[in-house]
């Protein structure tokens, strides 16, 4: 495997752990990581897992919910830019026109 730092790489670790008798030693020697390292992510692994069966996934939720607002808000000032470039434009446009006129 390239890279098993990612979490892919991880997953597929904790994957094969699961799936075949290779053992725990033998995983970290394959992968070049500890066993502190495969202990963690075996951890958090599992700790993603039960949490997400159980939908204690209410964090991911208010995170997702406070990314729709913030573009949201964002969306709302880049509206607030363009009527305001336009309207200078147009002020622009007419004291072109009002300069041409005195000239």
């Amino acid at each position: 495997m390239k890279n098993h730092k990612g979490s892919e790489g991880k997953f597929n670790i904790i994957m094969e752990s699961i799936n075949t008798d290779i053992t725990v030693a033998e995983l970290c020697r394959k992968y070049g990581i500890t066993s502190s390292v495969y202990r963690e992510c075996r951890s958090k692994f599992f700790e993603s897992a039960k949490n997400e069966l159980a939908g204690n996934n209410t964090g991911k939720a208010l995170e997702m919910e406070q990314l729709k607002q913030m573009a949201d808000d964002q969306a709302m000032v880049i509206d607030v830019f363009k009527k305001n470039l336009r309207r200078e434009e147009k002020v622009m446009a007419i004291m072109e026109l009002n300069r041409r006129e005195v000239i």
